[in-house]
């Protein structure tokens, strides 16, 4: 049964009302739901899984947890516009996301990913910046990396932290994520022009700058010679 008709039949029986869906749906509808997708990830059926909404979770955390599979960013953003409605896949993606070198590639949809199901992901955020000066290593900055512009804020919150070691770890971070950190462009421009700041720090801030924007140099070039 194609996913389509698996909706209309259970919009005219009661099953499924205006995106809600009931566990009514069978096993076997939710798998050709899926199979569909596998053929076919057009808009229509895209829409048409995120309406069936939480039954259909644990089968798109299977499909996610094959690396073979070619659905992970179409899964991915079923997930995010399910919303708070996708909580039940909010375990799978913290365990299997936010430690395991094989699934670096995937690492930032998965916290974005969390970011827009997750009602407790500033607490993983405060978690995981709360040791940003022990992140020597450029592979444990790039954790913070992958969560993406939901972590700015806390970020440039440290950029006011005392020791001197920490905010050049944001700055790092901020200069990793590129464009993705536009939010903070703002803040680090008001910092760089600042004659009485720091002048390693400006540095450090015109190098994050020049990376969200690479026509930036030019525009700072002439502060860097004053």
């Amino acid at each position: 049964m194609k996913i389509k008709s698996i909706l209309i039949y259970s919009i005219l029986f009661g099953i499924v009302s205006l995106g809600n869906t009931s566990e009514k749906i069978s096993k076997k509808e939710l798998h050709d739901a899926i199979q569909d997708l596998k053929q076919s990830n057009n808009e229509e059926y895209i829409l048409n899984i995120i309406n069936i909404g939480e039954p259909i979770v644990p089968l798109l955390l299977t499909e996610l947890d094959d690396n073979k599979s070619t659905l992970k960013k179409v899964i991915f953003n079923i997930l995010r516009q399910m919303g708070p409605k996708a909580k039940t896949a909010i375990p799978f993606l913290r365990e299997n996301y936010t430690n395991e070198d094989e699934r670096f590639y995937d690492r930032e949809d998965a916290y974005f990913t969390l970011s827009k199901i997750d009602p407790k992901y500033d607490d993983f955020i405060r978690e995981a910046i709360k040791d940003l000066e022990q992140m020597e290593d450029p592979d444990d900055m790039f954790r913070v990396v992958h969560m993406g512009e939901p972590a700015i804020p806390f970020l440039l919150n440290e950029l006011r932290n005392k020791k001197s070691s920490i905010r050049h770890i944001v700055f790092q971070i901020l200069e990793r994520m590129g464009p993705k950190a536009k939010i903070a462009f703002p803040d680090l421009e008001k910092l760089f022009n600042n004659n009485d700041a720091n002048y390693i720090e400006r540095i450090d801030a015109y190098n994050a700058l020049s990376s969200i924007d690479p026509n930036y140099p030019d525009k700072g070039k002439h502060i860097l010679s004053n």
